[in-house]
């Protein structure tokens, strides 16, 4: 197959561009219905997909969420093309118009033998009812004894060998017979696995009829195109299709034959999206006439022929799978490299593959597949890589970098491009050395056979030390790697290896030595690949180890930000070693502190050794700066709350802080999230950048926050104690319903003051000719209020509705009443007390 496949779709965009994709097309025939216009299904179907998924489900635990998932996946990446447009697609363009000239009559004597498809399953007509009743096909009355999908699994069967059978026109581009056999798992699950389509295309020489060798899936719904695919169908297709695309690694698209309704359609499944063309009937319909039937299902059927007698190179993989051989071999030219499947193992650039690495993989985006092998009687690991074309590709990376880290990075055995371009992702591969087990994995191993914390610790620092020297060589040479973390980081007998170079780019302000013979091997231009970047996927990292600001969702990266991921797969893999991750983790890991104290040194030496000095020491100024002037505001806010107390602090000073700092954060969010002022700035500053960086907008915020919390300490403890302290007495006075025990003379003091410092200030206020100036002392203005309203309520307590005077406890007053003559006609046995 070529590397490179031609006409490749037009509508080809970013995947956040794609996410909305509708499942229509302006290439979908006109009047055609779209096969997925509608997410339901009749009620008996519906019942049908219910009771089957009961007995799936039980076996398979996993298979509802994952096809759910798969579902809402696809869904949004369908799009129904017409036939010849598909074709245009996939490569077959010359192919498909040579077969159509040469194919002629073909199948219109079988297309007569076509059922009549029925409510719930099919008719066949007497004149070929003997021969489906000998192929177990239908009863003595013409009804299909399979039902439903069933049904038309089974008439697709005997129909694909009744085409196998039939003599061809013995002319270029038609070819005699087919390479695949159908297998039919109907009732059994395919081998390996717990999951059952209809049946598989497999070549005729694999002895393994599994994904890992299928070359077409079948797949049958009764639902008919009116009624669309529901969308559990569509999970349970791609869920078939994300099997062989994990077993396939040189997969470019995964076709797919689905009979619906008694018609065919061709599905292609690529990395990025879903493509769907009608191909006709394949049964005979009520509404049909006898002659225009027959004609549109012959047509069908050549259709069919023409894809199942492409070869597998040409049709969705391009290294040919006719043999269960696993070794591979791959013969570099000019362009790219190809590679074939071969029993050799001392061939020339022959990869002996032994165990898979298990890594995830998604029916969509990128995809990585890793083997440990044997290569030239070395141990080494094989990674086959689909990347967008717009990514950089992981062998560029190494070659920049080759010389500069020698001794730090994995030697690359062999590398090179399979794929220039399918559907938007390119494919190339490496034959690398074996680095061993991840940092995290070591850690572990040290764990369980006892290794002492200091010994580890020590180790672990040398290892970081290693790798941080790496990335300052790799940066000075012209390379981020941008994915920092414990998996990336190998050991093996005790040396270090920074592997993984998959998400890491190249720089564009420096000259990078040959590296326009590393852009036409690798298959990529680094002018334009850094913009695509980031206009698709910018955001680079393993969340558990990515620095704080990438967290944040910055674009911009550099150096420290990979040596701060450095500094956290340490901290990671010193608690995996303690056995303490994550919120069981209940102290600092065994040897923190002799890790920690080495940390700074290492760091520092390795970006002086990068050579960007400069970088690093205005982010290290920066930083600094943040922590002293962050810490100033603490100090303050403490000895406030220890004396309960604002006394000798200015309110103007705390004014003019926030407002300040307010200012000065808009100032920094500006300038530092929005792109047009820093084109704007970049415009008017001969191309320069503006320089606010990450700590600049952090520390505004964090000094805005403390200035607030020491101007609402002076509300609190002034204003605000000075009005709390008079609502426990306001209280215990509405609970006893008296004012005994309590002077009043204290309230009518503080009623006076409060009066004539608010007449005070209303006074200088007016007399300055500004009224508002009444305004610029709030916590006096406020005392004085709080003050006034506070002592009203306590004088109508006292006078109005607690007026009752008797106190059991006051001895004095009880003797001074007793000896007292009554007053003349006073029938009151109380006296009339003072306050």
């Amino acid at each position: 197959m070529s590397s490179e496949l031609p006409a490749t779709p037009p509508n080809l965009r970013g995947h956040e561009e794609q996410a909305g994709a509708t499942g229509t097309a302006s290439g979908q025939a006109s009047g055609s219905v779209a096969l997925f216009s509608s997410p339901t299904t009749p009620a008996g179907n519906r019942r049908r997909v219910l009771l089957q998924d009961q007995y799936a489900d039980a076996k398979d635990p996993d298979r509802k969420v994952r096809r759910e998932t798969i579902s809402l996946e696809v869904s949004p990446r369908v799009e129904v093309v017409q036939y010849h447009r598909l074709c245009n697609y996939l490569g077959l363009t010359e192919q498909r118009k040579i077969y159509d000239n040469a194919v002629g009559t073909l199948f219109d004597d079988l297309s007569e033998q076509m059922p009549v498809i029925g409510k719930d399953g099919l008719n066949y007509s007497p004149n070929i009812r003997d021969a489906a009743i000998s192929s177990n096909l239908c009863d003595r009355i013409g009804k299909s004894i399979g039902k439903k999908e069933r049904a038309l699994t089974d008439h697709f069967a005997w129909l694909w060998e009744h085409m196998r059978m039939l003599s061809k026109p013995d002319v270029p581009g038609v070819k005699q017979q087919s390479p695949y056999s159908l297998i039919d798992y109907q009732t059994n699950m395919v081998p390996g696995t717990r999951l059952q389509p209809d049946g598989l295309f497999v070549h005729q020489g694999i002895t393994l009829e599994t994904f890992a060798t299928a070359h077409v899936i079948l797949e049958a719904k009764w639902a008919t195109c009116e009624n669309g695919l529901i969308e559990a169908d569509l999970g349970q297709i791609g869920d078939y299709v994300l099997r062989i695309w994990t077993e396939q690694y040189t997969r470019t698209f995964v076709p797919v034959i689905l009979l619906h309704g008694g018609n065919v359609s061709l599905m292609a499944f690529t990395r990025h999206e879903v493509y769907v063309a009608e191909l006709g009937p394949l049964c005979v319909r009520q509404v049909m006439s006898q002659v225009t039937g027959r004609a549109k299902i012959a047509n069908t059927l050549r259709k069919i022929w023409f894809i199942l007698t492409l070869s597998t190179s040409a049709f969705g993989n391009i290294c040919e799978v006719i043999s269960d051989d696993s070794n591979l071999q791959f013969v570099t030219g000019s362009d790219v490299t190809q590679v074939e499947r071969t029993a050799d193992y001392s061939g020339n650039n022959v990869v002996q593959l032994e165990k898979r690495i298990d890594r995830p993989v998604k029916i969509f985006r990128r995809t990585s597949y890793m083997y440990r092998s044997i290569f030239a009687g070395r141990s080494a690991i094989l990674k086959l890589s689909w990347t967008p074309t717009y990514c950089y590709p992981e062998g560029a990376g190494y070659r920049m970098i080759g010389e500069a880290c020698n001794g730090y990075i994995p030697e690359v055995y062999l590398s090179g491009v399979l794929v220039k371009n399918a559907f938007g992702y390119r494919l190339e591969f490496l034959v690398l050395e074996d680095c061993g087990i991840p940092i995290d994995t070591y850690a572990v191993q040290c764990r369980n056979v006892g290794t002492r914390a200091e010994q580890f610790s020590a180790t672990l620092a040398k290892s970081i030390k290693h790798v941080s020297e790496c990335l300052a060589k790799a940066y000075a040479a012209g390379v981020l790697h941008r994915d920092i973390s414990a998996g990336n980081i190998a050991i093996k007998d005790g040396q270090a290896r920074l592997i993984d170079w998959g998400y890491s780019r190249a720089r564009s302000d420096i000259d990078i030595p040959n590296l326009d013979e590393i852009e036409r091997l690798f298959a990529f231009d680094n002018k334009t690949a850094s913009k695509e970047e980031r206009r698709h996927d910018s955001l680079t990292g393993t969340n558990l180890f990515m620095s704080v600001q990438m967290l944040m969702g910055s674009t911009e990266r550099s150096l420290m930000h990979d040596l701060e991921s450095l500094f956290f797969v340490g901290l990671y893999t010193l608690a995996k070693f303690q056995g303490s991750i994550g919120p069981k983790c209940d102290k600092l890991p065994l040897g923190f502190r002799a890790f920690a104290s080495s940390v700074a040194t290492i760091m520092m030496d390795s970006v002086l050794l990068s050579g960007s000095t400069g970088d690093a020491i205005s982010s290290l100024l920066g930083w600094t700066y943040f922590a002293a002037w962050s810490i100033s505001f603490y100090p303050q806010i403490f000895l406030n709350y220890k004396r309960k107390s604002v006394e000798g602090l200015s309110i103007d000073f705390l004014v003019y802080n926030v407002y300040g700092f307010s200012c000065y954060a808009l100032f920094n969010t500006a300038f530092f999230f929005n792109k047009h002022i820093g084109d704007e700035y970049a415009r008017r500053n001969d191309g320069h950048e503006n320089l606010v960086r990450f700590n600049d907008l952090f520390f505004s915020y964090h000094a805005l926050v403390l200035s607030l919390v020491t101007f609402a300490q002076s509300f609190y403890y002034k204003l605000g104690c000075s009005m709390i302290k008079y609502v426990p007495q306001a209280w215990l006075n509405y609970e006893r319903k008296s004012t005994i025990g309590w002077s009043i003379h204290n309230i009518m003091l503080d009623f006076t003051g409060g009066t004539l410092s608010f007449a005070q200030l209303i006074l200088d206020a007016v007399r300055s000719g500004n009224v508002t100036e009444a305004l610029g002392n709030p916590v006096k203005f406020g005392m004085g209020l709080a003050s006034i309203g506070f002592d009203l309520v306590f004088m109508a307590q006292h006078f109005v509705l607690y007026t009752d005077r008797y106190d059991p406890q006051d001895i004095e007053a009880q003797v001074r009443y007793q000896s007292a003559p009554l007053s003349y006609g006073s029938t009151d046995s109380s006296d009339v007390s003072t306050f």
